[in-house]
């Protein structure tokens, strides 16, 4: 397999045996209705020898509550909703190298993932839901 790049591709260490971030923290948002909902995955790639092996680190259900960006001047504002209910669906990891923040109550949901040396994580989005999704690292 291929160094995995484009949207949704975060590179943390591009060289083998490179240190890494110990961990990343995901907030999700979109132009959504309240209580929109949708599905992303989040994939780790570790490079070994010339190839790159991915491991998926688990998928998400996210819904959207009210808090909205409103951030002046930056590309996050108030037509944008972040996620407040995310749950853990699928995945090779436990709960133990992730803590998910879902507060299911308006309030900016996360997921803060163990990168356990992940060279790249990489996020991807259901795209069968026509609304247009977005995420923040």
């Amino acid at each position: 397999m291929t160094q995995p790049s484009g949207d949704g591709t975060v590179v943390i260490s591009p060289y083998k045996g490179g240190q890494t971030d110990n961990s990343i923290r995901l907030a999700f948002f979109g132009v959504l209705a309240d209580n929109s909902t949708y599905k992303s995955r989040v994939i780790s790639w570790t490079k070994a020898s010339d190839i790159w092996i991915p491991e998926i680190i688990c998928n998400l259900d996210l819904i959207t509550g009210t808090s909205t960006g409103d951030i002046n001047s930056h590309y996050i504002n108030n037509t944008y909703l972040f996620a407040d209910t995310i749950s853990f669906t699928v995945g090779t990891s436990n709960t133990t190298n992730m803590e998910i923040i879902s507060p299911a109550n308006n309030t900016v949901g996360c997921v803060t993932i163990d990168l356990a040396g992940a060279q790249i994580i990489q996020v991807v989005f259901d795209t069968s839901n026509t609304n247009c999704l977005y995420r923040l690292l």
